[in-house]
């Protein structure tokens, strides 16, 4: 499995640095879209019931990951370096959103694990239709497992936005206490 993960942190690393040079000579724009599309989705998440938003968001990461993990199997492991180089590489968040928020560094975790799940069964088809117990389930725990702690901390920061917004709004401003 190290050479899966080695494979994909070059493919993202591959990714952020035509993207940095992309930034360097002007070329924003697909950029801008592609945190818009994220903004847009991510508010399909956020509930007022923080357990729902924590489900919403888990489930949500768990069914990309079992996505990347079969369509992987099913090309060989292609599609995983492809998806690690557009996701994490080219069109990944903002850099310092990883200074801020400490869940995208599990998540982040969790999807190089899971592609590289989705190669190392794509190079192993075979073996793998023979015994499908091949699988190790200790890998698939830990990726469950960092993508639970990620969405928890996900969700703690969106309720603690979400309490700060709404006692902001509660409060008047300085200037309007006479």
């Amino acid at each position: 499995m190290s050479y899966e993960i080695a494979l994909l942190v070059f493919a993202s690393l591959t990714g952020l640095t035509i993207r940095l040079a992309a930034l360097k000579i002007g070329i924003s724009e697909p950029l801008e879209q592609t945190a818009m599309l994220d903004e847009s989705i991510g508010g399909l998440f956020v509930k007022r019931s923080p357990l729902q938003t924590f489900l919403r968001i888990f489930l949500w990461n768990i069914l990309l990951s079992y996505a990347i993990v079969i369509v992987g199997f099913l090309t060989f492991g292609i599609f995983p370096i492809i998806w690690i180089f557009l996701h994490l590489g080219l069109f990944c968040p903002k850099i310092s959103i990883f200074k801020r928020c400490l869940y995208c560094w599990f998540e982040a975790s969790a999807v190089i694990l899971s592609a590289s799940l989705g190669i190392w069964g794509g190079l192993k088809s075979n073996l793998l239709l023979e015994n499908p117990g091949m699988i190790p389930p200790p890998f698939v725990i830990l990726i469950l497992e960092l993508y639970a702690f990620s969405a928890l901390l996900e969700t703690l920061e969106i309720c603690q936005v979400r309490d700060f917004e709404f006692n902001l709004r509660e409060t008047k401003p300085a200037c309007l206490h006479i």
